[in-house]
């Protein structure tokens, strides 16, 4: 009886032994499963900043090309001779909200949730704006509307040759 004792553990610690191997691989395979999905949502949030994003630039653009006055003071970058006090707000209002449209792609970017190329695209398109748009329109410095650390990466862009 004790030699069956000794079979019968025997066999059971082979089988514990292959258990634990098993159990093992199931953890990986389910460690690569989370992984591969985590990866995938990752992708779709980006891609939903990404829309966001270029549906917040669209809004903003129709609403200039509405209407002339807009159109003129945005494309003609606030330097309008004979602007109307009315048509100076609404120049700074514009201005205002694209720099904030531009905030928030910044601190998107900075957290990872908005693509590098999307990004680098929007960011050209801010240093143009910032050297051909007049800002004087801005009460203050731009550090006391815009968080420091965008107002730092605005005034950099405006120096980049």
């Amino acid at each position: 009886m004790n030699q069956e004792s000794e079979k019968s553990g025997s066999w059971l610690d082979s089988v514990s032994k292959y258990a634990s191997i098993v159990e093992a691989a199931g953890l990986m395979i389910a460690v690569g499963s989370i992984s591969v999905q985590w990866t995938q949502e990752n992708r779709l949030a980006r891609a939903q900043h990404a829309q966001a994003m270029a549906d917040q630039s669209a809004g903003f653009h129709f609403k200039i090309i509405e209407s002339d006055t807009l159109t003129e003071l945005w494309f003609g970058f606030g330097r309008k001779p004979d602007m109307t006090p009315v048509e100076r707000m609404q120049y700074k209002a514009l201005l205002q909200q694209y720099l904030v449209f531009h905030e928030n792609a910044y601190f998107q970017f900075q957290t990872g949730l908005l693509d590098e190329r999307i990004y680098r695209s929007l960011d050209d398109d801010l240093k143009t704006a910032l050297k051909k748009h007049d800002l004087s329109v801005l009460d203050g410095p731009l550090k006391s509307s815009y968080a420091a650390e965008f107002a730092d990466h605005m005034k950099s862009l405006a120096e980049e040759p």
